[in-house]
């Protein structure tokens, strides 16, 4: 598929965490320190389990490349790929007959080979009453409109890790640069996941 600016630009993230999260963990781990980390293993056994977080194909002990993997997933999800989904909600959704919550009325099934076109009066009465138009902007708007913290960006501080940090928010400017080049070559713009507008965690 040529077209697809969430694999292309999420690349660029997914890359930029990788190479950030496999230098900060070498910071306190050799590649033959995890076995010895009992917390860590058993972290890793909890996720693994079938009674715990059932996450398929974590081997047990976990690696340090297992790890740099694992904890990637994490902050890939909880940062790039939420906000990628949550802050495009509004765009989208915020016009409510683009994209109602429920449909308000029955829908006839009908067979798709012979459908004559739908007019407005079949679709209106679907549509949300407008109380139930407001609370969806309402909604939309709350989940959307506001972004606590920014990824690369953090409260606390960890001195060993300091310049780690500093490289990674330097490699996030660069995506940030390489995004922009990719949005002047695209029909419409896809400004969801440049990094300055990405948050660290799901924190709405």
């Amino acid at each position: 598929m040529p077209h697809y600016p969430y694999r292309d630009d999420g690349q660029l993230l997914w890359d930029a965490i990788k190479d950030y999260v496999r230098e900060y963990l070498g910071l306190y781990y050799g590649a033959n320190d995890l076995e010895d980390d009992g917390e860590l293993q058993a972290w890793a056994q909890s996720l693994a389990a079938p009674d715990g977080g059932k996450l398929k194909g974590i081997s047990l002990p976990v690696s340090l490349d297992g790890l740099v993997e694992l904890v990637t997933i994490v902050i890939f999800t909880c940062g790039p790929l939420h906000s990628a989904i949550n802050f495009a909600q509004y765009e989208y959704m915020a016009f409510t007959p683009n994209m109602p919550l429920a449909a308000y009325s029955k829908i006839t099934a009908r067979d798709s080979d012979t459908v004559a076109p739908v007019g407005p009066g079949a679709l209106l009465p679907t549509l949300p009453p407008p109380k139930r138009a407001a609370e969806q902007l309402s909604t939309i708007f709350v989940l959307s409109a506001y972004r606590f913290d920014r990824l690369g960006y953090y409260t606390f501080e960890d001195p060993a890790a300091q310049a780690v940090v500093e490289r990674f928010q330097q490699r996030l400017n660069v995506v940030e640069r390489q995004i922009d080049l990719n949005n002047t070559k695209r029909l419409i713009p896809y400004t969801y996941l440049k990094p300055s507008l990405v948050i660290n965690s799901i924190s709405i």
